[in-house]
């Protein structure tokens, strides 16, 4: 006489095989089949649409001799140990089984079409590029240094926080005197400072850069949706803290939308396979696709998209410098005190 497991063995082989998920016997459901949540698990993402494949319903005719098979076992040995014995066998079963259903995913994966690079009009990516020349031009105005020599400057940290006072400055510029200095600044060797205006200065600044203003106010609404505007930039203190609350909320969508975030880290880990780290330029950045990251960005990120270009390209600068996971954890700690001054 076959042993009750040996025979469960073949039949749970055959509903492998055949894919069979559930049988009922009774009116009991009895699982003859690898769970949804299991074959999920292990193929993640890409996967989950052929594992989802993996798992259908069957008519009571297709599997009527499966069903007599293991009814017939049932009033042998008990529902109760016909279940256990499955069980135990599936979970045999299953790494083998999926490593093979693996090796077929790694087929179609390696076998499909390439993912289409989404087009953006022309004159959008001109925009983008020339925000980069401006970039430049303010970088020589505040820095006495070229764009490409403020990248080149060593230390990623310090770059990041040179470029994000420069966003800094495009923003609050509209609503600040500036005073120029003789010699430059300790933390970012700046020789211009950005006094924020008066209330009644800044009144009627707002009312002569209505775009700028409302890009300010839709910052505060991100991060700081009780202040009027006024406090708001008041909080930001100087030009950093103004770049400072602009990457937090930016950040709340680059780094919190899992398919944004994607989508920026697979553009830096390709500019990263072809050389861009090596030789950090904004025209390095521009041809390793960084104006199509930064359309993609407008396009998704409403509050980038009012930002202007030289913001933009700022920050699409600051992303190519620092890497998707640095930028996350430097945009959640940027602070607006005086420490973070010039």
């Amino acid at each position: 006489m076959v042993a009750p497991d040996v025979i469960v063995q073949r039949l749970v082989d055959l509903c492998i095989a055949y894919r069979i998920p559930l049988i009922r016997i009774g009116g009991k459901p009895l699982t003859t089949f690898f769970q949804r949540e299991d074959v999920e698990k292990y193929f993640v993402g890409f996967a989950r649409r052929l594992a989802s494949n993996e798992i259908r319903e069957f008519d009571d005719y297709e599997i009527s001799a499966h069903t007599k098979a293991f009814s017939d076992l049932a009033d042998e040995i008990g529902f109760d140990e016909l279940e256990r014995l499955i069980k135990a066998h599936l979970s045999t079963r299953m790494p083998e089984y999926l490593s093979l259903r693996a090796k077929e995913l790694r087929t179609m994966v390696e076998t499909s079409p390439p993912v289409p690079v989404p087009e953006f009009p022309p004159e959008k990516l001109q925009a983008i590029e020339f925000g980069f020349r401006e970039l430049g031009l303010l970088a020589e105005a505040e820095y006495h240094q070229s764009i490409e020599e403020v990248v080149a400057g060593g230390d990623k940290e310090q770059v990041a926080a040179r470029i994000g006072r420069l966003v800094g400055v495009v923003i609050k510029k509209p609503f600040a005197n500036v005073e120029y200095m003789t010699a430059p600044s300790s933390r970012t060797h700046a020789y211009r400072s950005w006094h924020l205006k008066d209330k009644s200065d800044f009144d009627a600044a707002a009312k002569m850069n209505k775009a700028q203003h409302d890009f300010l106010n839709t910052i505060r609404d991100e991060v700081k949706p009780g202040f009027n505007t006024y406090q708001f930039a008041q909080e930001a203190q100087n030009e950093s803290g103004f770049f400072g609350l602009y990457a937090q909320a930016c950040g709340r969508y680059i780094c919190g939308d899992k398919k944004i975030r994607a989508r920026v880290a697979a553009a830096l880990k390709a500019a990263k396979l072809g050389g861009v780290s090596k030789a950090l330029t904004p025209e390095a950045i521009v041809g390793a696709g960084g104006l199509t990251l930064g359309a993609y960005l407008v396009e998704a990120l409403p509050i980038f998209g009012m930002a202007g270009a030289p913001v933009i390209a700022g920050l699409i600068l600051i992303l190519y410098t620092l890497g998707i996971e640095a930028f996350c954890k430097r945009s959640g700690d940027l602070r607006t005190d005086e420490l973070e001054k010039h």
